[in-house]
């Protein structure tokens, strides 16, 4: 296959890259309960001069039309806690706030809202927990791990199912192609290299390849060897659970020097041969709980 060119991303870019409004797709892919709910919360955001989107994986699977993720996010160009506050009383929810980094949690009968307000981050060294400011919602996007996670959907009245694609994560949907936004990517969260791995066998995709070199430049910095964090620990066990092959995905974390932050010196070849065996007895366990289950 001919490969597609990783494009350059600027935040400079003013302009959406698209005009496609997906309203008629968020209808049949959304239950009705929830899509009322959307359309109230683009009612409430119009009434109060702000603007608000859902966003993040909510809006790729969509896109995809998969129903892996029914979780929803909500970001608000203006003040998310007085918007989910406003939202709370028409839908007899609850709200719980955090007023340092401007969020909120709207607690529905069924279902439970993340509501933030539009924000930027700022690492002071590679890995470090972000410093936060408010900002617009091209910036909150821009923070984001891949392309493809960093769309949204406008809920407003006027608007309502508009996409918003400022760095062609629409385009890498339709390639099935994990993109980073900017080189200091996987710097700044080296996490981000075991959630492409564990999203390029979940989705079906590929790492792009300009983002493959930056993950491996990244690693042979030196800065993340024996580097285990409790967000890279739990990205890895996901990696590793029985809804993946944890085989190719080690050796695909091989290949991107990932497992640098458990060992630099790591023998791939040795893991795979004690995952294998593993595999076997753990099949083998499987069968024995089947028998006796069925006595």
């Amino acid at each position: 296959n001919k490969e597609i060119k990783e494009e350059s991303i600027s935040l400079e870019d003013t302009e959406p890259k698209i005009e496609i409004n997906l309203k008629t797709r968020m209808k049949e892919h959304f239950d009705e309960e929830t899509f009322t709910f959307l359309k109230m919360a683009g009612e409430i955001s119009s009434e109060m001069g702000y603007k608000a989107y859902i966003v993040g994986g909510g809006v790729r699977d969509l896109i995809i039309n998969s129903r892996r993720d029914v979780d929803i996010d909500i970001v608000i160009e203006g003040n998310a806690i007085e918007f989910a506050k406003k939202l709370a009383p028409i839908y007899s929810g609850s709200v719980v706030t955090h007023e340092k980094y401007g969020t909120a949690k709207l607690k529905l009968k069924n279902q439970v809202i993340d509501i933030a307000t539009s924000r930027t981050e700022f690492y002071e060294y590679p890995a470090a927990n972000p410093d936060v400011d408010f900002s617009t919602i091209k910036q909150d996007l821009y923070r984001r791990d891949f392309t493809i996670n960093a769309l949204a959907i406008n809920l407003n009245s006027d608007s309502f199912g508009e996409i918003l694609d400022f760095f062609n994560g629409y385009k890498d949907i339709l390639h099935r192609r994990i993109r980073i936004l900017h080189n200091l990517s996987f710097i700044e969260d080296p996490n981000r290299i075991f959630r492409a791995v564990r999203l390029e066998r979940k989705l079906g995709f590929t790492i792009g390849r300009l983002t493959s070199e930056m993950a491996v430049r990244a690693m042979q910095t030196g800065k993340f060897d024996y580097f285990m964090n409790d967000r890279i620990k739990t990205e890895l066990k996901k990696i590793l659970s029985n809804n993946y092959n944890a085989v190719e995905n080690i050796k695909r974390l091989s290949e991107l020097k990932a497992l640098n932050c458990i060992c630099p010196n790591i023998d791939y070849a040795l893991i795979e041969i004690k995952i294998r065996k593993l595999s076997r007895y753990t099949e083998q366990l499987v069968y024995v709980v089947y028998a006796w289950q069925t006595l």
